[in-house]
Formats: structure tokens, C-alpha cells, sequence
């Protein structure tokens, strides 16, 4: 058990930490990601775990460091469509509620079947509060935000546009956000500076839509700048997605924040969804076939239609931080145990957190999920000694407060 005799560690000394900057590539085997969803608190003679989130190398980050157990419950997340399988984690995040694939999971992996399944469909922890609708005009008819790969079927949607355009009599314009990679330096017009992965894209789009800049606008990939991102997002009339098949796919959630309505197929993730709406109704449209003249079709639909969707009201109706904190705290039995007047469903309420929050972290238990709450990415180097995984303030706090 954690030597409640020691104070808990000061805020500047969690929060002001090495951060591998965003342009560097990671690699799972090198790296741990991880987000700190609940602080552990100690107040008024009664300690309470905290909960942080990770990525596969859950089980190598507990092997190392298994006192984190002893100040945290750790959710182990794949960030993609598959279950998590580490041993050692205390629940897992799924991206939705299946019960017949959790049935399944639980049936075949067995040494996992006791562990929480906590679905994080609002992928990736959005911010509500950041990204938000902005008053500015809608200038932009289609946005996409997505990488050049071969799972995000740009090659689909620049068919579509040739369609639109044959079909409606007029181009729809669209902004690509995410050519080149991380590469913040990225020059879009220079062609020798994609790799032959985008060009191979590049190549098959110009195929179809003959000169790509009466189409698309090719944007450099900003989206770490959460400020820019929300500010495109908002003056855009609308999101397009060609994928089938993706994990923490986020560009849905963000969208709907900034009450911008998304169009995706019918069949996006429609394997591991089981009968979980890709978004509530309001929220957008789906392209009923997998082809450029339905996904055309239901562009124009929704280009017309503007005023009918709500999709900032589902976000807030259905996903955002507070509700994900919610689900991994109501799906963790030890909560209910342990924290004082526990009611479900009403954790931010909770008198006895709030005043351990500002006690131990100086806010409220809001202030912590959408102000103070932060995500790191710390180098494993190698898996030798995890201590020397962060490079700053962040290792020498936990090596004196986990040993």
C-alpha cells in the first residue's frame, strides 16, 4: 500500500514533463503513451487511486513499475479496432458497447475475462471545450482530415468530386488536412517531397480528377495545433471520411464538436460496431454503398440540409471528457468502494472529490479533466531501465514517489 504519510506530489511537478515533441515518429515497441485521467487523491485520512490510460505496452510499463498499481488503476487501450490483451492492466478500453463481440472476446481469451470492457467511442479523450463551434463563415465546403494511406480511401473520394461535378453541374471543394505526414515543414506543391507511399495515392486521385487543384486544397498537417484544427473544423460545412476500417478515428468527434455534420460510409467499422450508430442522429449522414456516386449523392444531400443537423448536441449529449471519466470510474467496482457518497453517474458532483481535488491539485474535479489533464509519450529506450524513459522533471517525481 502507498505511504499515505508522504504528501502527495505538487502539481508543477506532474504536469511540467517531457514531452517527445509531435513530429518525431513513434514506434510501440519504443515508446509509452499515456494519459492520466484521475490524479490519486489523499484527503481527510482516505487515500483514492487515480486511473491512467496506455497503449499496448501496458504490461511492460507494469513489469517495470509495478508500484503504479499501487497509486493508479491502468486501463490498457490498443487504439485501434482490436481488445487490448494485457495481463497485467485492470480494464480495458474498447471502442464501443458489442456485447456479442465481448461475449466472444471473453469466451477466447479467458485469462482476460475478468477484466472491465469500457467503450471510448468519443476516440482519443476530445476536449469538448476546445474544439467548439467559432463564428466564422463557412467557407469551405468539405473538410477531411486524414493522413495519405491506404485505409483512409482518398482515392474514393476524389472520385466522388469528379462525380459531384459530372453529376451537379459545379466543382465541391474540398480541404485536405494531413498531407506529408508529421512533417510540419511539409511543401505540398513540391511532388519529390512525398513519400512513395503518398505518391502512389497522389497518383491514383490525379487519375481520376485530372488537375487535383480544382478539387482539393492540400493542406500541411497541423493537427497537434488543436487551436488550427478547431478553426478549420469550423469553417467547414461539412466532413467526409472514405474509410472502412479504423481504430481511434477522432475526426468524427472533433467535427461534431465544432458542430460541423460528418458524411462516412455505412459500412465504416461495421465488423466490430455491432448495432452502435457511428454518430447520433443529427449528427450527420451515412453513404449507403461503398462507390463515389452514394458518396456524392449524400455529400449533396448534406450540403443542402445544412440546418438540419445537430451535431455539437450529440457530442454533448452522448461523448466529451466528463462522460468518458464517468464510464471508467462507474465501471471500476473499487470507486464504489472506496470514494466517500460514490453515486453513479455523478461523480463530478461528488463533494468528497472535489474537495480532495483542490486540496491535493488546487481545482475542482472539472478543472482537472478539461484544464490540467495531460497526455505524454515517454521513450523506453530499449526497455531498460524505465526509469530513464522521460528525459525531465516528470522521471525524477515518479522515481521518488513510486520507490
Amino acid at each position: 500500500m502507498p505511504d499515505h504519510s508522504k504528501a502527495l506530489p505538487s502539481q508543477d511537478a506532474l504536469f511540467k514533463s517531457f514531452q517527445v515533441p509531435y513530429e518525431t515518429v513513434l514506434t510501440e515497441e519504443s515508446y509509452i503513451h499515456f494519459c492520466i485521467v484521475m490524479p490519486p487523491l489523499l484527503h481527510d485520512g482516505n487515500f483514492l487511486k487515480g486511473i491512467i490510460f496506455t497503449n499496448r505496452v501496458c504490461d511492460a510499463l507494469l513489469e517495470r513499475i509495478p508500484k503504479i498499481q499501487e497509486y493508479f488503476h491502468v486501463i490498457a487501450s490498443s487504439f485501434g479496432p482490436d481488445y487490448p490483451t494485457a495481463a497485467l492492466a485492470d480494464a480495458y478500453l474498447t471502442l464501443y458497447p458489442n456485447p456479442e463481440r465481448e461475449a466472444w472476446f471473453r469466451k477466447n481469451y479467458p485469462h482476460c475475462a475478468d477484466k472491465a470492457l469500457i467503450p471510448m467511442q468519443g476516440a482519443d479523450y476530445v476536449n469538448e471545450y476546445q474544439f467548439m463551434p467559432a463564428p466564422t463563415p463557412k467557407e469551405v465546403e468539405l473538410i477531411c482530415v486524414a493522413r495519405i494511406r491506404p485505409l483512409k480511401n482518398l482515392p474514393m473520394i476524389a472520385r466522388a468530386l469528379k462525380v459531384y461535378r459530372k453529376k451537379y453541374g459545379f466543382p465541391c471543394r474540398m480541404t485536405l488536412l494531413g498531407t506529408g505526414g508529421k512533417r510540419r515543414d511539409f511543401d505540398c506543391q513540391d511532388r519529390n517531397a512525398w513519400n512513395p507511399v503518398e505518391q502512389k495515392i497522389l497518383g491514383e486521385m490525379e487519375d481520376f480528377l485530372g488537375n487535383m487543384d480544382e478539387y482539393i486544397d492540400f493542406v500541411p498537417w497541423r493537427c497537434r495545433n488543436q487551436g488550427t484544427l478547431q478553426k478549420e473544423y469550423a469553417r467547414a460545412k461539412l466532413t467526409v471520411m472514405g474509410s472502412l476500417l479504423e481504430g481511434k478515428n477522432k475526426s468524427i468527434y472533433e467535427s461534431m464538436s465544432c458542430n460541423t455534420p460528418v458524411v462516412v460510409f455505412r459500412q465504416f467499422n461495421e465488423g466490430i460496431r455491432g448495432d452502435t450508430p457511428i454518430f447520433p442522429e443529427g449528427a450527420g449522414l451515412y453513404a449507403p454503398e461503398y462507390d463515389p456516386e452514394s458518396l456524392a449523392d449524400t455529400i449533396h444531400q448534406a450540403l443542402h440540409n445544412l440546418n438540419s443537423f445537430t451535431p455539437r448536441e450529440g457530442m454533448l449529449n452522448h461523448y466529451g471528457r466528463k462522460r468518458f471519466v464517468q464510464m471508467c470510474m462507474d465501471a471500476l467496482p473499487y470507486y464504489r468502494q472506496t470514494l466517500p457518497g460514490y453515486d453513479d453517474g455523478s461523480v463530478f458532483e461528488n463533494p468528497w472529490l472535489n474537495l480532495a481535488m483542490y486540496s491535493n491539485w488546487g481545482t475542482h474535479v472539472e478543472g482537472f479533466v478539461y484544464k490540467e489533464q495531460k497526455q505524454y509519450t515517454y521513450q523506453l529506450a530499449g526497455l531498460q531501465e524505465l526509469m530513464a524513459f522521460a528525459k525531465g522533471n516528470m522521471a525524477a517525481h515518479l522515481k521518488s514517489y513510486f520507490f
